[in-house]
């Protein structure tokens, strides 16, 4: 079963990625940078409501037989924790995944780990970025220069940016929308990805929305009731999908051929459609935009 969830930055510290040898290397210029930053920047001057929702991170775990033993060999606490948190392989996402850790580099903060099946030293020149120390290497090689110039690129807008403290903001509040598969073909999912094929539907990222553990904040200390209550919300989820699929329902709500990748989305759009959460709608957000539905559930619901 496939896992969809909110995941925020702070809840990757301390992760490992793993890019295998079918992913290009990182290619995000200048102005992809800066429009990034520049977003973030807009998000924390609106008040900084909600969350800024990065697009889907696809991961899947890599299995690690000798995980148990390589714990009991570990000589601190920080290694011990990596080893829990398993390694990750990045199916798709590995451009907004290195900008952001450069993003925690230019603000002198720690990060997860980034390893790459080839291109050696990627993941040695990327760690050493934080330090500053690679400035005579990064023509040397395609991926390097593209890691030094998008932090350099940080570094500048940072101090362009002095009056903006995007720290606490970047931790907690940017979030990726976690996608772990669990197909045994990593690789065929990559493929199917970038032809296409496979997009996440508004439906499924506002169910992701609401089964984020946020929401259970005043049971916090409860895994267990947590995630019963996610899996009764699943549960009631399931039975509104089901209860769409009867073709007279279907069609006393919609005209023929007007069809959904899942009927439960209409629900959410009309809710979108009519602002009936009173949210408003962000500049340039309209009903043409392939994730109008998803975009208007994240915002926050405004209180008169």
């Amino acid at each position: 079963m496939n896992n969809l969830e909110l995941k925020s930055i702070e809840d990757l510290q301390g992760m490992s990625f793993f890019i295998p040898a079918y992913q290009r290397g990182y290619r995000w210029t200048t102005r992809q940078v800066e429009d990034l930053l520049d977003d973030i920047a807009e998000f924390i001057n609106n008040g900084a409501k909600g969350i800024y929702c990065i697009q889907p991170l696809v991961v899947v775990e890599r299995k690690d037989g000798n995980v148990i033993e390589r714990i009991k060999q570990a000589n601190d606490i920080d290694t011990i924790k990596k080893l829990l948190k398993g390694m990750w392989e990045v199916v798709d996402g590995q451009q907004r995944l290195t900008t952001i850790k450069l993003i925690q580099y230019g603000l002198g903060m720690s990060s997860y780990t980034i390893e790459y099946e080839t291109r050696q030293g990627s993941a040695e020149y990327l760690e050493n970025l934080q330090n500053d120390t690679t400035n005579n290497n990064y023509e040397s090689n395609i991926d390097y220069y593209h890691m030094w110039n998008a932090y350099h690129t940080i570094k500048r807008w940072l101090s362009q940016h002095e009056d903006i403290d995007i720290t606490n903001v970047l931790l907690k509040q940017v979030k990726f929308i976690w996608y772990e598969t669990n197909d045994l073909n990593p690789k065929e999912v990559f493929t199917r990805l970038n032809i296409g094929k496979i997009s996440l539907t508004n439906a499924e990222l506002v169910k992701a929305l609401l089964l984020n553990k946020s929401n259970f904040n005043q049971y916090l200390n409860d895994d267990i009731y947590i995630k019963a209550l996610q899996q009764e919300i699943a549960m009631q989820w399931d039975i509104i999908e089901y209860s769409l699929q009867s073709r007279e329902f279907w069609l006393f709500l919609n005209n023929i051929g007007q069809e959904r990748a899942t009927r439960i989305e209409l629900i959410f759009f009309l809710i979108a459609k009519n602002d009936m959460l009173r949210c408003g709608y962000e500049e340039g957000v309209t009903e043409t935009d392939d994730y109008f539905t998803f975009r208007y559930h994240y915002c926050p619901v405004k209180v008169d």
